[in-house]
């Protein structure tokens, strides 16, 4: 009789038992994985914060143009976290209003802390208005940031069309608009004790346009290209060439700016890039001297910002630096070489950038184009007639403007 129970045939497992490399060999893919992962993470999502000694922006009145944009986002949140009181201007009151509502959300403060306003930067009867209603409303002004538009979202009309007031389309929005602005706010802003105007531009496209502009005769003097500045013949148009040139201007006005004010008041022009090559912030004392990293951390900070740099993106990082920063870590209020030529310090990954010490040896050569360009663009936005925001000027036609109704002419 067979025993029900007896032992029958052994089975075999299948696959073979895991061993100490089987082991490491996965502790090591995890690794590897959490690693890319991580990198990823600090190189493509986290854009790396400023860390120093900060001014209190608590009761602070900011301005923050082109508030809808994606790359302002970290922008208003850090100033709203301050205690800031916001002001943020957009072309579509719509998608500002929505864009309250989710800061609001996100920083749980008063709504009575962050203000809605439309502005087009197409049309300066909008600019004016914008600057007529704020200064009646607002009694201070602290911070005025004013993004370039095609600078932030990277739209570049493709076909030239022109504006409200017969500007390039281009030009008009990203420079005229910005200088109109400006004037209009500055003697505002410049009764701060520590009023500052941050002009967010694109300095590698102004470099590009500054290296192909032609000098004067017999002069080591760069000339503005007044034969079609406006680009009044569609033919000639570019909208590479276009959008450089616009960069280039907000540089040229920022200069001459700190030229006109050096003396008259302690607001500062600051000049931002917004393109981040760095995925490390630099710390600085409280003194405001940066403190080097060392050791291991120096190493790895230094491979990480190798790789960042293959990847530039653009941020709000420096902006929110520069309206936040104690001014012990910020350079002189204007940079002067033995010509006594004054210029505007231009912010990158979060520190001044070597193109603040080499800017002032070649300010001299466009000192010239400087001052014409101011003297042209107050005369075409109307201001050197009407200096204040309102009564808004009439518009010009052809019949109202001398000889044609082209923006520019040989006898501007």
């Amino acid at each position: 009789m067979i025993h029900i129970f007896s032992q029958g045939p052994r089975i075999q497992p299948r696959g073979q038992p895991l061993t100490n490399w089987h082991t490491i060999r996965g502790v090591a893919l995890l690794s590897a994985l959490s690693t890319s992962g991580l990198l990823g993470y600090r190189l493509f999502v986290l854009s790396p914060q400023y860390e120093g000694p900060e001014v209190d922006l608590r009761g602070k009145t900011v301005l923050v143009t082109e508030s809808t944009a994606r790359v302002s986002r970290e922008l208003l949140h850090g100033l709203a976290k301050r205690g800031a009181q916001l002001i943020m201007a957009a072309e579509n009151v719509d998608s500002c209003a929505k864009a309250r509502d989710k800061l609001l959300k996100a920083t749980r403060i008063s709504p009575s802390r962050i203000d809605c306003r439309q502005l087009n930067g197409d049309s300066e009867r909008s600019v004016r208005r914008f600057a007529a209603n704020l200064l009646a409303d607002y009694p201070r002004l602290d911070r005025v940031i004013i993004q370039s538009h095609s600078c932030i979202t990277g739209v570049v009309a493709g076909k030239r069309h022109p504006t409200h007031d017969g500007f390039e389309h281009i030009i008009g929005t990203n420079y005229f608009s910005t200088y109109l602005l400006s004037r209009l706010l500055w003697s505002r802003l410049s009764e701060s004790d520590d009023g500052r105007l941050i002009l967010v531009a694109d300095t590698n496209a102004a470099s590009l346009a500054q290296a192909q502009a032609g000098r004067l005769p017999d002069s080591d003097q760069l000339g503005l290209p007044l034969h079609d500045l406006n680009f009044d013949d569609p033919s000639t148009f570019s909208p590479k060439i276009a959008y450089q040139r616009s960069q280039w201007f907000l540089t040229l006005f920022a200069d001459e700016l700190s030229r006109r004010t050096a003396h008259e008041t302690m607001t500062r022009v600051m000049v931002v890039n917004p393109v981040m090559s760095l995925a490390t912030a630099p710390r600085f004392s409280d003194s405001g001297i940066e403190t080097p990293k060392k050791g291991q951390s120096l190493i790895v900070d230094k491979i990480i910002n190798y790789l960042a740099r293959s990847i530039k993106r653009k941020v709000s990082a420096t902006t929110l630096f520069c309206a936040v920063a104690d001014p012990v870590v910020l350079p002189p209020k204007i940079l002067t070489d033995e010509q006594n030529n004054r210029v505007t310090a231009v912010f990158q990954d979060l520190r001044a950038t070597s193109q603040s010490t080499v800017s002032t040896q070649v300010a001299n050569c466009t000192r010239s184009a400087s001052q014409y360009l101011w003297k042209l663009s107050e005369k075409w936005t109307r201001l050197d007639n009407y200096p204040e925001p309102l009564p808004i000027p009439p518009r010009l036609t052809a019949a109202s403007d001398p000889g044609t109704g082209e923006m520019i002419s040989e006898n501007t």
